[in-house]
């Protein structure tokens, strides 16, 4: 749903009133609020343009990452991990292949909520149920795994290009830091955990990097987004629309791409919205409730001019290109 809101002040509102009364009265959709009309109209989506992956594939999808043509999808239900080809949509080579069952060995998941993917290919999964990462080749060669020391239920992870694996823990209310092999560094991000302070971690499900090194956490529990530079100095928080109200019910993961726009999934609103990098709203699209189309959106990811969603609600990864977010 796009928003269209036109501020009118002072003399300008009195003006005008007695005009808008008679036109809101024929208009079922228009609303006078404090100061504002607000005039709401569907926002026209391209199906074409949308494309489709996993469908008939997967029992449920959390975490979406993608690296050349190929999306790695958790599924919590069947506690694995699949490796899909963008080049075979619908076809019985779409899934490459598929690893994980129930339990706590090798290639073993309970709950897996998210995964990425390094700049050589390897994989790295959030292994939310065993408390731990596990990381895998390419080929779904299980490499080694680590954490469960420290971490209790790790569900958003973030690689850097130099090889830094930021891990969200939802119930510690914290983010650690390791390298690729798993070593732990010393930043932590998450002061007075689970409390509504500012800089404070309640439930964070996700992390992304900006372009310019500043972090961004998806505090959950608190409904905002929290923002620490680079040196993990805490800068500040949104969660606010142009009017300022609340913009997230449920925010759950978030995606920077390489204009540094950021783009955040609210399963309860089924919506992804698009900010800048500074935290203000630019655009969105709505879900189920007012276009049909995303379906409890969860993990998120870019790649090129694409925004990968993985919806839970219809166990398929929808690709959507930016151009369906109107600025």
């Amino acid at each position: 749903m796009k928003n269209r809101r036109f501020f009118l002040h002072g003399r300008a509102f009195l003006v005008l009133s007695a005009a808008l009364f008679f036109f809101m009265a024929g208009c079922g959709d228009t609303k006078l609020g404090n100061w504002y009309i607000e005039d709401t109209e569907e926002e026209i989506i391209d199906e074409s343009a949308i494309e489709v992956v996993g469908e008939g594939v997967l029992n449920d999808a959390s975490g979406v990452a993608v690296y050349g043509s190929f999306i790695y999808v958790t599924d919590p239900n069947r506690d694995s991990l699949f490796k899909l080809d963008q080049g075979y949509v619908g076809t019985a080579d779409e899934k490459v292949w598929e690893v994980g069952t129930l339990g706590e060995g090798e290639l073993e998941f309970s709950n897996p909520a998210d995964v990425v993917v390094d700049i050589d290919g390897d994989i790295y999964v959030a292994d939310t149920g065993n408390s731990r990462i596990q990381k895998i080749s390419r080929d779904g060669v299980f490499l080694k795994e680590w954490g469960s020391d420290i971490l209790e239920a790790p569900v958003g992870l973030f690689i850097t290009v130099n090889g830094y694996l930021y891990v969200t823990d939802k119930n510690l209310g914290k983010v650690f830091k390791y390298t690729s092999e798993g070593i732990k560094e010393p930043e932590e991000f998450g002061m007075d955990p689970n409390t509504a302070a500012n800089g404070s971690l309640s439930t964070p499900t996700d992390i992304a990097v900006g372009i310019n090194g500043d972090i961004y956490i998806v505090n959950s529990g608190n409904d905002r987004i929290e923002v620490f530079g680079p040196d993990g100095t805490y800068k500040f928080n949104f969660n606010e629309d142009a009017l300022g109200e609340t913009a997230f019910l449920s925010p759950y993961s978030i995606a920077v791409d390489t204009n540094g726009i950021l783009y955040v999934s609210d399963t309860d609103h089924e919506e992804v919205m698009r900010f800048d990098s500074d935290g203000n709203l630019k655009s969105s699209i709505d879900g189920a409730g007012d276009t049909g189309f995303f379906n409890t959106p969860m993990g998120i990811d870019t790649s090129g001019s694409w925004l990968f969603v993985a919806e839970s609600g219809a166990k398929r990864v929808r690709k959507v290109p930016f151009s369906e977010f109107s600025l």
